[in-house]
């Protein structure tokens, strides 16, 4: 029985509910009178209080809020003498288009017919409240266009379900967007684009009232909340930018609007009994090559001189839109120094006659012209042979059928293959040079641009007499398939604030051509935090392997997104093809963890975010890559799933992702736990004095920050103490450890006030730590100003060079753990009579030279300046600076100590005689 009742309940729930909404409506909705609604009362705006005028902001026009919005009015006027015609078109075109989709409905659900009652759009026509044009580079026109229609359409659609007939009103309808609308690409063929592309900036807002028999129907309780929320959720899924509707305009067989789907590879072998157009009965031939449809320059062979026979052997790659209805045109010319060249014939050949990737041999006679209606001149104009072979882009390769197969290309001076090698997968790179502005020559303003890529170079055409010269030329560079490709290893140290990334490639060659350097890529993002870059090549495997370090130096690509920053590491020696190489490469970044909260209190632990991508920025095809990232502690609040992904611990496993385009990025967000101290040193400037008397001296000023998540509240120095080890100000420091020099004496560490005992130095023969505490603990956004002083023994750090200069050998970068400097000074004063300072830095530095005076200084001290900012740990290495020294100028100070007292006395002498 308790199984009869459960069910006999649910279903009278599932009863109940349809039959009480339907009751409900015709008890409460139905009866209601519409015609009760009254008008609104319209007043001018000067009679409106600040209140109404506050309400009536959201509707003011766009070109009165932004004034990058303009005014159409004419087009508002246009479209309001046109709205009466464009309602029947609409309308109708409605009409045709909706009596297939109607059909489809007939039959099922016991429906015997759907036809439109009645359909008008109404009298009041959509309002451009303005319109904004955006500047673009692309071949394209973008606008946006914020548009309000208030409409009082009837549309009444008659449904006839078994014998009973419903009608279905729409009424009131208002839709208010935010249209971008691009014209692309411009071409020249009217109307001088190919296609509309639209999409919505933001979710429309679209509202309207349905009449079932006569009944509002949106009256329903949460009804209307559903319907809106489920209109702007699908329209937002289709439509929403980056989503986009196109409308095609120009047919897509107009070679105009086409990209290049492959290349051509021609091989101009040789050419037999030509005419003889000379005197001397021969001819200087030379062949020039087109496709049509390519407005691109001809290319041309060498001139062969005197020969009737001639033989070139020369290939060229011409670039491929359409292989169904190009041409390739192949024209012979007599050169001639004085004058117009002479044809000797010419040649069509149709590329759909060839196969992709097969290389064919065509044998030609010689034509007059192709002009089909002029009558045939039977003369032997000779023959032209060569070699044609289609290779298309890899991504278009399925397209044109066939199987693609592995071919290769060698490197010369000129587009030239072997008879049977041909790159797979060649690529294309198309530059336009549009326009410069404010150009100013040397003699005179005739500007012109060169684009060198790869040792190639090109050339636009000349502007005469201008300073604002436009172009609009395009130039096309062939290219290989990316040479190296990737199997990459991610490790991401989250455990202290400098992030350290540890990448491990294995990279093999896959071109012809032997590879010097690989190229590493870096977001915009990463290059503002960007601190150091190292690389090194390594063989073996565990105890076993060993590291060979190499060159890291700033490089530029032309084929990157925008402001991607790019490095190259040199290899040692040239990867030939097929070759793979192991790389390990380390950098680090700072400023990059950003707290979340932004403020805590002294009790909290701090959490900060970490935003980077699972997938490596390559400029390289990878075949596999794994991103690990370690954060310092297990409590993790969230992070990005991106499949696959694994979470062990205090580890987050992105990956493997298999066959990565170049370029891929997928954006990740790690929110966790990190109580390490931001130890941050805004500004710090460290002065060491050389003195060839036996020391060298060093004084150290910082300007420290924690740069953590800002402390809030105020401080207990007693829940400080009683609860430090159960949580209370776990991110902050008390005390700082310095790594100083071995054999140190003299240390002295100074705040703002004086010295403070509160340190201790541990001396050793190998390094020296002093361990010093602030005279309070520093939490996020606190601040402490600081002097450490030490000496150590001069025969350590200064040396004498082979060419008999001395050189100091010290370590850059700040002495204090873990800590960020985002200025670093570093002045070394040299001896008074020091000449020809130079300094070599391993990375790159600012380097400038000063002079300072001290007591009993004459000409004055050479200080050697080295500036650095964002200087992390690894910084920390040694660097030199050389400098040649006269040992008589150890002699100068003495004699002047000598010499004023020599003075002194002779003037104590002279005044006691006086007094005398």
């Amino acid at each position: 029985m308790g199984l009869l009742s459960s069910l006999l309940g649910i279903i009278g729930f599932v009863i109940g509910i349809p039959l009480g909404l339907l009751v409900g409506f015709f008890v409460f909705v139905y009866p209601q009178d519409t015609k009760q609604v009254k008008d609104p009362v319209v007043r001018p705006i000067s009679e409106l209080g600040p209140k109404a005028l506050e309400e009536l902001l959201p509707e003011i026009p766009l070109w009165v809020k932004t004034p990058d919005y303009e005014r159409v009015d004419w087009l508002n006027k246009f479209l309001l003498d046109m709205w009466p015609f464009l309602d029947k078109a609409i309308c109708g075109m409605i009409r045709l288009n909706a009596k297939p989709i109607f059909a489809e409905y007939i039959g099922k659900y016991h429906i015997k017919g759907i036809e439109f009652d009645k359909l008008s759009l109404g009298t009041l026509p959509p309002t451009l409240c303005g319109i904004k044009v955006l500047e673009t580079n692309e071949k394209e026109l973008v606008m946006e266009q914020v548009i309000k229609w208030a409409g009082n359409p009837n549309i009444v659609l008659d449904l006839h379900v078994s014998s009973l007939k419903i009608s279905v009103q729409l009424v009131d309808l208002q839709v208010f967007v935010t249209l971008r609308t691009t014209l692309r690409p411009l071409v020249p063929t009217i109307p001088c684009f190919a296609k509309i592309v639209v999409s919505l900036m933001e979710k429309p807002h679209v509202d309207f009232g349905m009449k079932i028999s006569g009944g509002d129907i949106m009256a329903i309780p949460g009804l209307y909340g559903f319907v809106q929320e489920t209109i702007k959720k699908q329209v937002a899924s289709l439509y929403l930018w980056p989503q986009t509707l196109e409308i095609p305009i120009l047919d897509e067989s107009t070679v105009a609007i086409k990209k290049p789907v492959g290349i051509l590879h021609v091989n101009v072998v040789r050419a037999h009994k030509l005419l003889k157009k000379d005197l001397l009965g021969t001819s200087d031939p030379y062949v020039k090559l087109t496709l049509t449809g390519d407005k691109l320059a001809a290319k041309k062979t060498t001139i062969k001189m005197r020969n009737l026979n001639p033989e070139w052997n020369e290939k060229f790659k011409l670039v491929v839109k359409d292989p169904n209805s190009q041409v390739l045109q192949l024209q012979v010319y007599d050169w001639d120094k004085v004058g117009a060249h002479d044809r000797l014939g010419m040649q069509l050949v149709p590329l759909k006659v060839l196969k992709p990737y097969e290389n064919k041999e065509f044998t030609l006679d010689l034509l007059k012209d192709t002009n089909i209606n002029e009558v045939p001149i039977k003369k032997n104009r000779g023959q032209i042979v060569v070699d044609l072979t289609f290779v298309p882009f890899k991504e278009d390769s399925m397209k044109f059928g066939g199987n693609s197969r592995t071919y290769s290309r060698k490197e010369s001076g000129k587009d030239v293959v072997s008879d049977d090698e041909v790159q797979e997968g060649a690529g294309l790179l198309s530059l336009v040079i549009q326009e410069a502005e404010e150009v100013e020559g040397e003699h005179h303003n005739n500007p012109y641009a060169v684009l060198t890529f790869r040792g190639e170079k090109k050339k636009t055409k000349i502007m005469r007499k201008t300073r604002h010269p436009r172009w609009n030329e395009e130039f096309q560079f062939m290219l290989e398939e990316p040479p190296l490709h990737e199997k990459i290893h991610i490790q991401i140290d989250l455990s202290s604030h400098i992030i350290k990334v540890y990448l491990t490639l294995k990279v093999e060659n896959l071109g012809t051509s032997p590879a010097s350097e690989v190229h590493l890529a870096f977001s915009p993002t990463e290059v503002e935090h960007l601190a150091i870059v190292k690389a090194a090549a390594t063989s073996g495997k565990r105890k076993k392997k060993t590291y060979t370090p190499l060159g890291v130096k700033s490089a530029d690509l032309p084929d990157g997104p925008n402001e991607t920053k790019f490095f190259s590491i040199a290899l040692l020696t040239p990867l030939s093809k097929g070759e793979t190489i192991t790389l390990e490469v380390l950098y680090q970044l700072t400023h990059s963890l950003e707290p979340f909260p932004v403020e805590i209190s002294q009790s909290e632990s701090q959490l900060v975010y970490f935003r980077d991508s699972a997938i490596l920025l390559s400029p390289y095809h990878v075949k596999q890559q794994t991103t690990f990232i370690k954060t310092p502690s297990t409590r993790v609040e969230s992070f990005t799933v991106v499949d696959p992904i694994k979470r062990s611990g205090t580890e987050l496993k992105y990956g493997p992702y298999d066959n990565q385009l170049p370029y891929s990025y997928s954006p990740v967000l790690v929110h966790f736990e990190n109580n390490n101290p931001f130890t941050v040193v805004e500004e710090l400037e460290r002065e060491i004095e050389v003195s060839h008397w036996g020391s060298v001296q060093v004084t150290e000023r910082y300007r420290l920050v924690h740069g953590g998540a800002r402390h809030k509240g105020v401080f207990s120095r007693v829940e400080y103490q009683t609860r430090q080890g159960g949580g209370a100000g776990a991110s902050s420091f008390k005390h700082l450890l310095a790594r100083l020099p071995a054999k140190v004496h003299s240390v002295y560490y100074r705040d703002q006030i004086g010295n403070i005992s509160t340190s201790h130095l541990r001396t050793g023969f190998v390094k020296s730590e002093l361990e010093f505490e602030p005279r309070y603990p520093l939490f996020g956004g606190w601040k402490s100003t600081f002097v450490i002083g030490y000496g150590v023994p001069l025969q350590d750090f200064l040396f004498e060079s082979s060419d008999g200069r001395r050189y100091l050998n010290f370590t850059f970068g700040c002495p204090l753990l873990e800590a960020v400097v985002d200025k670093l000074t570093l002045k070394v004063v040299l001896p008074e009579g020091s000449k020809n300072a130079t300094a070599v830095v391993p990375f790159q530095v600012e380097q400038r030279l000063e002079t300072k005076h001290t007591y009993l200084d004459v000409v004055g001290r050479t200080v050697v300046v080295l500036e650095k900012r964002n200087a992390v740990p690894d910084h920390s290495i040694p660097f030199q600076v050389y400098y040649s020294f006269n040992p008589i100028f150890m002699l100068a100070e003495p004699l002047m100590l000598a010499g004023s007292k020599k003075i002194q006395r002779w003037c104590w002498c002279y005044f006691d005689e006086k007094l005398i």
